[in-house]
């Protein structure tokens, strides 16, 4: 090894350590190569059975080895401090024109396909193997993921590595990208950063992952294993074997799970979100909060009264989407019911001003529930502007599936109104029945168009939902929402009905 300069034919901007001095080792078939060192670069050749006898000679000279799976490779592989390259790093040295510089200690060098690459390596049994053979394409390896990282090396989505590489959008990959990159490791040519190329090795949503279902249909339960099983993860019929626990938050009697170390208690949000983004969401913001079994509260009439608690969260007396048309006084008893058990009743309330306030409520529950259709409308507007129409419905079809829910839309927030100034302004004399009278040339206007497609809209949305995978990911990820509470959008599209 010396610091001269190099031949004038091989063009270089510094001086470098360069290679001078090199020990071919065992039968090397390629003449050419050696060629190149004796007339390109002025290199000393020796050459050597199994290179032992240079050893010693370690500092100053360079070992040619053609086969990095040869025992006299794996020999010198063990020696510590001696440097080590393939007549394919010294062909691809010359084809681009720079200098020759020597690989390493402990570091050798077959090619120099990864050269520009770092990578991240995770979660990793067989770590050392990937990591010598990466090394030997010319890669750089990390412990973690840095800014200059260009590729994370994964076996599952389940580590710390991931949710960092995926939010720099850096590519995680399985082993078997450098094991590709390897096996292609002579041609020089080789574009180790093609995006196709790439595809097959990318890590899937759920690839590592053993995912167990509590609460679901048997419907449903086929649908997201489906799923599961297509983004390469494992479904467990033994929740205390899942890394990740999926629950269905609709429901109103879930079971106690026991939470095992390292586990994860999600939403099904979790799941459709995963699918919808073809990577693993962060699970911080999917949670399982199962309430208590029971909680006993105070109520305005009752002594003591026991409060059934279900889902992720306390539920109003009033459900956001309830259909019925209980009274916004959630009150176990009548007025008229309390004076005859003997208790006090709080101040009376006009039963005309009653009937208008549940009617207010009805009509603001039903405003909700409409108002959530259009808000599943825009949100399909926005994916496809964001990732196109390819695969998914046209803007078009979205206009005639939800256009006629506006009319109705607008026709019920002028009811709402009038009924709200009712009730707040509340004279024995008001006329509850005129809200509806003055808006009849709008009703009339916005629901029979509705009535009259309705059926096709059903269809339409069944038909979508049964043969666009797209469109499937989208509904489950909006209905699984907690906007969307207990309900579907089959649910919600037939309130005008």
């Amino acid at each position: 090894l010396s610091d001269q300069e190099m031949p004038p034919n091989v063009t270089s901007p510094s001086k470098r350590l360069l290679v001078r001095r090199v020990c071919v080792v065992g039968n090397c078939t390629d003449s050419a190569a050696i060629s190149l060192l004796q007339t390109e670069y002025n290199v000393e050749v020796v050459y050597s059975t199994d290179g032992k006898e240079y050893l010693e000679q370690a500092e100053e000279i360079v070992f040619l080895v053609e086969s990095f799976t040869s025992e006299a490779f794996l020999a010198l592989f063990k020696v510590h401090n001696i440097r080590i390259m393939s007549p394919t790093y010294v062909r691809s040295r010359y084809r681009k024109h720079v200098e020759l510089v020597a690989p390493r200690p402990n570091r050798p060098l077959y090619c120099e396909l990864l050269k520009d690459t770092t990578l991240i390596m995770a979660n990793m049994p067989n770590k050392s193997d990937v990591a010598n053979m990466a090394h030997f394409l010319g890669a750089s390896i990390r412990k973690e993921v840095i800014e200059k990282a260009t590729h994370v090396i994964a076996t599952s989505v389940n580590c710390k590595q991931y949710r960092a590489a995926y939010g720099m959008g850096c590519p995680i990959l399985r082993p078997e990208y450098v094991l590709h990159i390897w096996d292609r490791r002579d041609e020089l040519d080789y574009d180790v950063n093609n995006a196709t190329m790439m595809q097959p090795f990318r890590l899937l949503a759920f690839e590592g992952l053993k995912i167990a279902f509590i609460a679901f249909s048997i419907e449903e339960m086929i649908d997201m294993e489906k799923q599961v099983k297509q983004f390469r993860g494992e479904v467990v019929g033994d929740d205390r074997l899942a890394t990740h626990v999926v629950f269905n938050a609709k429901c109103a009697d879930l079971p106690k799970v026991e939470l095992q170390q390292g586990q994860k208690h999600l939403t099904s949000e979790w799941l459709w979100q995963s699918v919808q983004m073809v990577g693993c969401a962060s699970e911080e913001a999917y949670m399982m909060r199962q309430a208590p079994n029971k909680k006993t509260s105070r109520g305005v009439f009752s002594p003591m009264t026991t409060v059934q608690q279900t889902g992720r969260q306390t539920r109003s007396a009033t459900n956001v989407l309830d259909t019925s048309n209980s009274s916004v006084l959630t009150n176990e008893y009548s007025t008229d019911d309390l004076d005859k058990v003997g208790v006090p009743s709080p101040k009376r309330i006009d039963k005309r001003h009653q009937v208008c306030m549940e009617m207010l409520e009805t009509e603001q529950s039903y405003l909700r529930a409409l108002n959530l259709v259009m808000k599943f409308k825009e949100g399909l507007e926005a994916e496809i502007v964001e990732k196109g129409e390819e695969g998914m419905i046209s803007k078009a079809d979205i206009s005639m599936m939800f256009g006629r829910f506006q009319k109705i839309i607008q026709v019920h927030t002028e009811i709402c109104e009038k009924l709200r100034k009712l009730v707040e302004d509340w004279r024995p004399e008001n006329e509850v029945g005129k809200a509806w009278i003055e808006a009849e040339p709008q009703l009339v206007a916005a629901y029979p168009p509705f009535i009259n497609s309705f059926d096709t809209l059903k269809n339409t949305l069944d038909d979508l939902d049964r043969t666009n995978q797209r469109f499937h990911v989208f509904l489950k990820l909006q209905e699984t929402s907690p906007d969307f509470r207990r309900n579907t959008l089959k649910d919600l599209i037939i309130r005008p009905v």
